[in-house]
């Protein structure tokens, strides 16, 4: 049998069943490591699936935070300026103001969270709608805290359009990242660091319409 090996027709013949075999070789190994791959690909497929819904829970749970927020100042508003309040009373006063952190506070959550969990690829841009919400809330405590109703005295009026549009822009930013994906979201810690330092600057302190 050595013999044989060590003859040139021997190893002829090695040669030729090498060359048939290694093929099927190769696509016996190659086969089973793109079985492999599919059965990782759907077993990932599968926890996305079964993780879909805590997802679109917490991204509804901003959106209603948000929705919340909207409704809450709405209704401090309404009483602030009714001809019926007066912002001279001090123990009213005080009331409406506690309101006012309470609300302003759960703005604070949702610009950290939007931050932090949600993608924001032009932070730019989401800076400018963050940080004309947070200055929107702010406006109430300036105002009630000095003895002044809101200037919101028109539909037209800077503050109040810049009030509506920071409320609206953020809760349809919110809406459209729940419908575009299910799956979490990356997280960008520099881009949401220098958004969350964009947004709290003094450069949005001036009243009134800053939007683009």
């Amino acid at each position: 049998m050595q013999e044989f090996l060590n003859s040139e027709f021997g190893q002829n013949v090695t040669i030729a069943v090498i060359q048939t075999c290694l093929p099927i070789v190769l696509l016996l190994g190659g086969g089973q490591w793109l079985l492999a791959r599919y059965n990782l690909n759907q077993k990932k497929k599968e926890q996305q699936l079964e993780i879909a819904p805590f997802v679109r829970e917490r991204q509804y749970e901003a959106l209603l935070q948000i929705y919340g927020a909207f409704s809450g100042f709405m209704r401090l508003y309404r009483e602030t300026n009714s001809r019926e309040t007066d912002l001279q009373d001090k123990e009213l006063r005080t009331r409406l103001l506690e309101e006012c952190y309470h609300l302003e506070s759960s703005i604070d959550s949702s610009i950290l969270r939007i931050a932090s969990e949600f993608t924001h690829t032009n932070r730019a841009r989401l800076e400018n709608l963050l940080g004309n919400l947070r200055q929107s809330a702010q406006l109430f405590r300036e105002r009630i805290a000095n003895g002044e109703t809101l200037p919101f005295v028109h539909p037209e009026q800077p503050d109040y359009l810049r009030f509506k549009n920071a409320f609206t822009e953020t809760g349809a930013y919110i809406a459209s990242l729940i419908y575009d994906r299910l799956d979490p979201s990356d997280v960008y810690m520099e881009e949401a660091k220098k958004l969350l330092r964009g947004v709290f600057s003094v450069k949005y302190e001036e009243h009134g319409a800053h939007f683009d």
